[in-house]
């Protein structure tokens, strides 16, 4: 007797509901396919998307069932969504809340899931961008679930890539006067969600950072067991040789970097005294951009110029956007990576 193919794993399950969000037209697609995909990869029996709106309300814009039917119209009637307390911690703290009874649950709302809704089980995912929040994906069930690591996982890699496609929907929007840059942006976030390798990772965003930002180098280094691993250098090869030098030195890391590691930190001038990792290199500004997902530190890409000339806002909020898609895309290749290794 033929035995049923073996469930994909939650990262394989990832790698394809990223490839159909790149694949999906327009942000109501990609939010659309995203509640389904995920929904229909779980237990739960509905998966709502809520976006943060103008009054800082949640919006319901998608709402699908395992079938594939919508159900957005039962969120028509529910008000001060945004009020419930454990939706505001979620959006605020950037973790998911998870409850197997959430009618009695004094962090949810009886308004929300109490009455003729008879919903148990909730998970609450937010959609964080460029540290912002940026709405929630709702998962429901009327009966209690056991939350298990791949729905966590799967889970929170989707809410990673729909608040990716928030983020550059908005930017394309800004950028629509510079279509060749929207488009360069476009074809990176497509290229870094299908590749194989970390390194192929790497390759696409430090080559399209170097390129938006207009620098002479830029130098991405992926960080496994807190050592640097793979190295890409884009543009200028020898002072991004120099560079990394200093930065592969077992147990040296200046203050600087250390900071950048949470949060994207620029330098002009002056400032650069305080990169040591530079010095010698000629360097006039430079950006240091921290690849992580969650609390998972992945990586690290320092891009540079002779020029002592200051980074438009802008151009940071792409980089930030292309940095949080290639520390998805990382992620998921290196739990691809195990997999295989295991299995051989």
């Amino acid at each position: 007797m033929n035995q049923p193919p073996a469930a994909p794993s939650a990262a394989r399950a990832l790698a394809a509901l990223i490839g159909r969000l790149a694949a999906a037209p327009n942000l109501g697609r990609v939010v659309v396919t995203a509640a389904r995909n995920l929904v229909a990869a779980s237990e739960f029996d509905r998966c709502t998307a809520l976006l943060l709106g103008g009054s800082d309300e949640l919006v319901p814009v998608a709402s699908e069932t395992p079938d594939g039917h919508g159900e957005l119209g039962a969120w028509r009637s529910i008000r001060k969504i945004a009020t419930v307390p454990a939706i505001q911690s979620a959006l605020e703290s950037g973790r998911h809340h998870f409850s197997t009874d959430a009618a009695a649950d004094p962090a949810y709302a009886a308004h929300v899931w109490g009455g003729g809704r008879r919903v148990a089980s909730v998970m609450i995912v937010p959609l964080i961008a460029w540290g912002e929040p940026r709405g929630i994906l709702l998962l429901e069930s009327p009966g209690p679930i056991e939350l298990d690591a791949d729905t966590v996982e799967l889970a929170l890699g989707c809410a990673d890539a729909v608040a990716v496609s928030i983020a550059v929907g908005a930017m394309r929007d800004d950028y629509a006067r510079d279509r060749a840059q929207a488009q360069l942006v476009m074809g990176t976030l497509g290229q870094a969600s299908t590749q194989l390798s970390t390194r192929g990772v790497l390759e696409v965003i430090a080559d399209a950072v170097r390129r938006i930002l207009g620098d002479a180098t830029t130098l991405a280094v992926a960080y496994r067991d807190g050592a640097p691993g793979e190295v890409v250098i884009a543009g200028d090869q020898s002072p991004g040789l120099e560079v990394l030098d200093v930065i592969a030195t077992p147990g040296y890391e200046s203050a600087a970097v250390a900071t950048a590691r949470r949060r994207v930190s620029t330098f002009v001038g002056p400032e650069l005294e305080n990169l040591p990792e530079l010095a010698g290199v000629g360097a006039g500004r430079a950006v240091v951009i921290p690849l992580r997902r969650a609390s998972e530190d992945l990586g690290l890409i320092v891009s540079f110029d002779p020029r002592p000339r200051p980074y438009s806002d802008d151009s940071m909020r792409v980089i930030a956007t292309l940095a949080s898609q290639g520390a998805l895309s990382m992620h998921t290749v290196r739990v691809l990576e195990l997999e295989r290794a295991t299995v051989s």
